[in-house]
């Protein structure tokens, strides 16, 4: 059973895809089957990622002035090749969780500097998300000091001291960190004069805001978390109705009335569902974990539910003010993080269902098992699909290799990168043309020499540089002030700019001699890369394959930089 649940949770998580591709393919049929993967009408390749939208779709696209948000899943980020934080940090969040197990499933007690050392090495785990991908911080903290409290509640002392050491480790572990790292956030915030005088109001206030454009819908919500939503409720229904038969009723705990109320009211006055589905969902698991005698699977999936629930109805009313100034990335980072969540609590769901069926009773183990199977099925759908029309039906596969395109499409381009890694040293830096995000579409894009080689350029994708640094005003500066200074050393090889930033290689080619304003202001073409003699005496050629040429600086060492 255990090898069972791994298993599912497994295809769960990093494997399955949410119900948008297995709803579409019913709708669709042979047309969703045939399309293209970046279709947003009757494709799932792309549009699996876009479920939720704050405002009516337009042709199944949200267009503005919707508000479109991000719903990707593990498998999504596998097939798209997007090894942003939030995927790769992945096995350091299942890490931090199975630790957080430990503490539940192993009461605090014996040799205290056994104990100490194990809330030492859990939170430098827990910690170390902070630097891999801080959203996961924060959850992964509260799921720890959560799982101390429920695994050791006969023993409080115990929890407060081992909580704290987990807290403070987890921040002075990675105290480098913490003092030079500018979260990234940070919206241009009016204050009252009295809110300047509450201990924390500007800080708080500067970097959270307030969700005020429409609210995931119910649909919506399922499509994405539906499956892990049902078995929970499965499993809810089957303990109910257990206890029932064998205590012959429920106790009523009025205190819990009150915010249940409260989040209704709340969620009908907003027409926000998932805040009240979620905020009850929440609070019943909060109410459960405090009544719970010693620790079982069933706490763990009460757990997990009862933090990803309470994750969901947050972002109804909550965001990081960050660059877009919307709830677009707060919900993406976070319903990525309630994915893990939720399927991790519904393998273990799924095992417990089973258990819940008495041996003698076939066809209820038959019912579940064809069940089981649609669930599979279903899960099945978008990376089965999704991998065939992203492969062109499986005829294009050609490896690992990102670059390997270019050989047939730009071998002028390709050369001069393989060029680049052979002969560039550390402390190089090249001089390439600025570049915007994503561009030029479905083609080799901007800043292809340094993002092929790991060679540092002078500026990267401007607009993708902006979304880091908007808790940094002066470094947010400087990325037009490089983007400037870019066009003055190609047009002035010979500047003081060019020691300015250490540069050693210089890189002629489609993107510095072509125009691309019109999809990129900052890019080529650069005046006088083409007149005679360019680019000076203080330059050598390196490498001359077509249009494509690399200038090696002139007397130049590894060691320049």
């Amino acid at each position: 059973q255990a090898l069972a649940g791994g298993a599912f949770g497994a295809l769960l998580l990093a494997i399955g895809g949410n119900l948008y591709a297995p709803a579409q393919l019913l709708r669709g049929g042979q047309a969703t089957i045939a399309a293209f993967w970046w279709d947003k009408q009757i494709g799932i390749g792309w549009r699996a990622s876009r479920i939720v939208c704050d405002g009516p779709r337009i042709a199944n696209d949200c267009r503005f002035p919707s508000s479109e948000t991000i719903n990707e899943f593990p498998f999504f980020s596998f097939l798209l090749g997007d090894l942003h934080p939030h995927v790769m940090a992945l096995p350091i969040v299942i890490a931090a969780l199975t630790l957080s197990l430990r503490w539940l499933i192993a009461p605090a007690g014996g040799e205290r500097r056994v104990e100490l050392a194990r809330a030492a090495a859990t939170g430098l785990v827990v910690g170390s998300l902070y630097t891999l991908n801080s959203w996961d911080y924060p959850t992964l903290l509260a799921a720890t000091l959560a799982a101390v409290w429920l695994g050791n509640r006969a023993a409080p002392r115990r929890v407060v001291v081992n909580g704290v050491a987990i807290a403070a480790v987890s921040l002075i572990g990675w105290l480098p960190f913490w003092a030079r790292f500018a979260p990234p956030t940070g919206g241009h915030v009016i204050l009252p004069g009295w809110a300047h005088r509450v201990p924390l109001a500007p800080l708080i206030a500067r970097a959270l805001g307030m969700h005020m454009g429409e609210r995931t819908s119910l649909g919506e919500y399922l499509t994405i978390f539906g499956v892990p939503v049902a078995i929970g409720l499965t499993l809810l229904v089957v303990c109910l109705a257990q206890r029932r038969r064998v205590r012959g009723g429920f106790s009523l705990d009025l205190a819990w009335l009150a915010p249940a109320a409260a989040i209704a009211v709340l969620g009908i006055g907003l027409d926000a569902p998932v805040l009240v589905l979620a905020g009850w969902a929440a609070l019943g698991g909060l109410h459960a974990l405090s009544r719970a005698g010693r620790p079982s699977p069933f706490t763990v999936v009460t757990g997990l539910f009862t933090l990803g629930a309470a994750m969901s109805a947050t972002v109804e009313l909550f965001y990081i003010r960050d660059v877009f100034e919307n709830r677009m990335n707060t919900l993406f980072k976070v319903y990525y993080q309630v994915w893990t969540l939720y399927m991790l609590a519904a393998a273990v769901a799924a095992i417990l269902l089973w258990r819940a069926i008495d041996r003698g009773a076939v066809v209820a183990r038959v019912a579940y098992v064809v069940a089981g199977g649609a669930v599979v099925a279903a899960a099945l759908v978008y990376p089965l699909l999704a991998s065939w029309q992203w492969t062109e039906h499986f005829t294009t596969w050609r490896g690992l290799d990102g670059i390997a395109y270019a050989a047939a499409r730009y071998p002028d381009e390709r050369a001069a990168i393989q060029f680049l890694r052979d002969r560039a040293a550390l402390g190089d830096v090249l001089l390439e043309a600025a570049g915007c995000s994503y561009q030029p579409n479905g083609d080799l894009p901007f800043d292809r020499m340094s993002a092929y080689t790991g060679v540092p350029t002078v500026i990267g994708w401007g607009n993708h540089e902006a979304q880091w640094r908007a808790g940094e005003p002066d470094l947010l500066a400087g990325i037009a002030i490089r983007q400037a200074d870019v066009a003055r050393m190609y047009g002035q090889p010979d500047s003081p700019l060019i020691d300015d930033y250490a540069v050693t290689w210089l890189v002629v080619g489609r993107y510095e001699r072509g125009d691309w304003q019109a999809i990129c202001p900052v890019a080529g073409p650069y005046p006088g890369i083409d007149r005679p003699g360019f680019p000076g005496a203080d330059w050598d050629l390196a490498f001359q394959r077509g249009d494509v040429a690399i200038y090696r600086r002139a007397n130049a060492s590894p060691a320049d930089g």
